[in-house]
């Protein structure tokens, strides 16, 4: 029996691609970080999807996502997509994509980030040689969000949510 646990414990090291009901909440996405805080070959980390705001991620989780991301710099995929996570959650978030050199997608969609999370996330895109996509549709950035977004990604970056 034991050998068998072993065999699944040594498999998920080998996990590239992690999918995450967006509805499992903050407690949730914590209980999946520290399950995953030794796994590195996670290139495709998804919490995005449809919940109802009481069982989304929030900035909590989305803090808790960008510890996971310090510890695991290579994704290239990231969506938290409908979390609610704020701009305290984007800001934790645009802070730990400092140490990312090979993001090429992030989607930030439909979470509330104000002009504060967009600007925090404008510095660190703003180092970005690699993205090639951002969404930030419905985040109310304002005119100052918006402007400073569009101005920090490389012109080949598609972006998706400016206005």
């Amino acid at each position: 029996m034991s050998n068998i646990v072993d065999l699944r414990l040594s498999c998920i090291h080998l996990l590239c691609f992690l999918d995450v009901v967006a509805s499992v909440g903050s407690e949730g996405i914590d209980a999946v970080m520290t399950a995953m805080a030794s796994v590195r070959t996670v290139r495709v980390l998804n919490v995005g999807g449809t919940a109802p705001p009481s069982q989304t991620i929030g900035a909590s989780g989305a803090t808790v996502v960008a510890n996971y991301l310090r510890l695991n710099p290579r994704i290239v995929d990231l969506n938290l997509e409908a979390n609610e996570i704020g701009p305290v959650g984007a800001t934790a978030v645009a802070e730990s994509l400092a140490f990312n050199t090979d993001l090429t997608s992030l989607n930030m969609s439909w979470n509330s980030i104000g002009p504060e999370g967009a600007v925090a996330l404008a510095r660190t895109l703003s180092m970005s040689s690699v993205l090639q996509t951002l969404h930030v549709v419905g985040n109310c950035m304002g005119i100052d969000g918006s402007r400073a977004l569009r101005h920090s990604v490389r012109e080949e970056c598609k972006v998706f949510g400016l206005a």
